[in-house]
């Protein structure tokens, strides 16, 4: 059987095609770092990939609102422990002045600090729009002030030793002791001896109504305008929010979710009634006794809400750890389909540089006898 040159040119020039083209898809590889050059080369990996590169984006989202979760929580407990900073400058105060005795000088020094302590704690947790009542001096025994909210009527009929101060405490509790309204509002005393009643649910509608009976008994009902307290990225720290806490993506699914504490303490039981107000320590009508059991209280309400912060940090901080070993599973899953092994296609590297030498040395040969054919013509 005879082969002619030009078969052997043409079977040679194939495979050195051939061979070229896997020694270039080797080098990329290599150079690269990707087994997969294109759709063709691992239809079924490539899909795979691409659902794992799904699942790590999610993840790193998921963890990005995490990182944003932490940072809230612990931006209340900063504040947080300001607060408590604060109060427990109070209660010093408070039980100095009731253990004590004191000159007017004095009580009224100690008066100033704790005011200014009392407007710190309203710059950190700021306050709600209230319905504001004031009961006027004039009154006589047996006439009636009425606050109404809703369809309820809260009622006190004036008697011989009775105040505008125990008046408004005796409506005050009426209002926080009843089964209904206490779900619905907080009532609490505001500067100058007024009543204040506070939304506990903004999503509740609430109306007020008040009146008084008798010839001089006299109730005046206008609005206190809130403040803002401690922000975060634009949000209240302290602010009602509908009963809920923010609510953070922390998985890899759709449900996946964490709902950080609320920490509404504007209308907290104690630290209502110290944030914000004015306090006379040469007044014989301040208990500075009931004062110490208040600000115990505060600490109290200030205590639990940052132990529920801790526990929120705690718990986001598991989520990001738990997502982060997922994240290095993916990893590891993924480099299986797209990862090219270098060792391997370096011997391949090797071997097809060989077959591409040899290649080009069998077409150099059977290019030998034409070109001494066409010499001899010459």
């Amino acid at each position: 059987m005879n082969i002619s040159p030009r078969s052997v040119t043409v079977l040679g020039t194939h495979d050195w095609r051939k061979t070229s083209q896997n020694l270039s898809e080797t080098i990329q590889r290599i150079n690269s770092g990707n087994k997969i050059l294109g759709p063709a080369d691992d239809p079924h990996g490539i899909a795979e990939a691409e659902k794992i590169q799904s699942h790590q984006s999610r993840l790193v989202t998921a963890n990005k609102a995490i990182d944003g979760g932490v940072s809230y929580v612990q931006a209340g407990q900063g504040y947080l422990n300001e607060l408590h900073a604060s109060l427990g400058r109070m209660s010093e105060i408070a039980t100095h002045a009731n253990s004590q005795m004191l000159g007017s000088g004095e009580r009224a020094s100690y008066g100033y600090e704790f005011n200014q302590l009392a407007q710190q704690l309203v710059d950190v947790l700021g306050s709600d729009t209230a319905e504001r009542f004031d009961i006027l001096n004039g009154f006589q025994p047996n006439e009636t002030f009425t606050v109404k909210i809703n369809d309820k009527e809260f009622t006190h009929t004036a008697q011989k030793d009775d105040s505008v101060k125990t008046i408004r405490d005796a409506l005050a509790t009426q209002i926080n002791e009843d089964p209904d309204a206490s779900l619905l509002v907080r009532a609490y005393e505001g500067d100058d001896e007024s009543l204040l009643i506070t939304s506990i649910d903004s999503t509740q509608a609430i109306t007020y109504e008040s009146s008084s009976t008798g010839t001089n008994a006299v109730i005046n009902q206008g609005t206190v305008a809130g403040k803002p307290g401690a922000m975060f990225n634009g949000m209240e720290l302290f602010a009602e929010k509908a009963g809920n806490g923010p609510e953070i993506f922390v998985g890899e699914l759709e449900s996946h979710t964490y709902e950080i504490p609320e920490a509404y303490l504007r209308i907290a039981t104690n630290l209502i009634q110290l944030s914000g107000r004015s306090f006379d320590f040469n007044s014989q009508d301040l208990d500075t006794n009931e004062l110490v059991q208040i600000i115990k209280g505060a600490q109290d309400e200030a205590s639990a809400t940052l132990g529920e912060m801790a526990g929120a940090e705690h718990a986001l901080s598991r989520f990001k750890t738990s997502n982060e070993i997922t994240l290095q599973n993916l990893e590891s899953a993924l480099s299986r389909f797209m990862d090219a092994d270098i060792a391997e296609e370096s011997s391949k590297m090797a071997k097809f540089n060989i077959l591409s030498q040899s290649a080009v040395a069998m077409l150099a040969q059977a290019n030998f006898g034409p070109q001494n054919v066409l010499s001899l013509l010459k």
